[in-house]
């Protein structure tokens, strides 16, 4: 399937409102602080079908669809995140099926399926994908985005459910030459600005100079204070460090999920207005620790 079909749109908006929480009443979902809920509802508004509240969303009317509709690989990963959320798909692994009778039981009790249906999986593995088991209402959409095709993964699948990494699958994924391919284009294709971004967000030594002076003004200006205190210098220091690392590796993630998808490579600022943020992406954090790895090989803290 051509990721640039727009056959998917009316399929993915209805299996968006009719998972996604509803606030009480047909006119709005409440994401609960749940991603694969905060996903959906930011979805629904960037297909012009509802606008963001501070809870979730709310159902435009009319609604309309946006002269550039967002990403198809995003729209397929926010798709998958609500079938699993919703325990409407299970990724399964690869072993016989009497031992998986008890798992299939039961998701096939919850999908009011007759006790007589098969015991196999409904989406078999292909070979880079395991199998799934899927409820009868997420195989449609699947199909309509390409990731299916006569209940099997496509090769288009490949690079979405790279992007969810089952536990059962056991996925290897960095070493992959596709994923070292890719790692290679991130490094050789990089932007200006992104490299800047990088360099900066990996070197801790100044601003952490920065919030140790700041700390020590504000002990100047107020003796009591109120901050942790620690039994020496070097305690707090290293404290001070821990918080800084974690807040720049952060935001470091934040780049490859906001500027960096593996079929597009580094993407433009165009490209980016079509992006979803979807935060958490394994894969795209696996990137980050692997370019940040060839750029920086002496930054260990920010790989490791």
């Amino acid at each position: 399937m051509n990721a640039e079909s727009t056959d998917w749109v009316s399929e993915v908006i209805a299996f968006l409102t009719d998972n996604l929480q509803r606030d009480g009443n047909l006119e709005s979902w409440d994401h609960s602080f749940m991603s694969a809920y905060q996903l959906g509802c930011d979805a629904l508004v960037a297909l012009g079908q509802a606008e963001p509240t501070s809870w979730g969303a709310i159902a435009l009317h009319p609604p309309a669809l946006p002269p550039t509709l967002p990403r198809w690989d995003d729209i397929c990963v926010v798709i998958i995140s609500l079938a699993i959320q919703t325990d409407k798909l299970t990724f399964l692994r690869q072993e016989n099926s009497s031992s998986l009778q008890k798992l299939y039981t039961d998701k096939l009790g919850a999908f009011d399926v007759p006790h007589d249906f098969s015991v196999a999986p409904n989406i078999e593995a292909t070979e880079d994908l395991g199998p799934a088991l899927a409820h009868p209402t997420v195989l449609p959409v699947l199909q309509k985005l390409g990731l299916l095709k006569n209940r099997r993964w496509t090769e288009k699948a490949t690079e979405i459910l790279w992007r969810e990494q089952p536990n059962a699958w056991n996925l290897n994924i960095t070493s992959d030459d596709r994923f070292q391919i890719a790692v290679q284009r991130a490094v050789e294709q990089m932007p200006d600005n992104v490299r800047l971004k990088l360099d900066d967000l990996t070197s801790i030594e100044r601003p952490l100079r920065k919030l140790i002076q700041a700390r020590k003004d504000r002990r100047a200006l107020h003796r009591k204070s109120g901050e942790q205190t620690f039994d020496s210098p070097s305690q707090e220091i290293q404290y001070l460090r821990e918080r800084l690392l974690a807040q720049l590796t952060d935001e470091l993630d934040w780049l490859f999920f906001r500027s960096w998808r593996f079929s597009s490579g580094w993407l433009s600022g165009k490209q980016q207005k079509t992006a979803l943020e979807i935060f958490h992406d394994p894969l795209a954090i696996q990137m980050r620790h692997a370019v940040v790895k060839k750029l920086f090989p002496d930054r260990p803290e920010f790989f490791e």
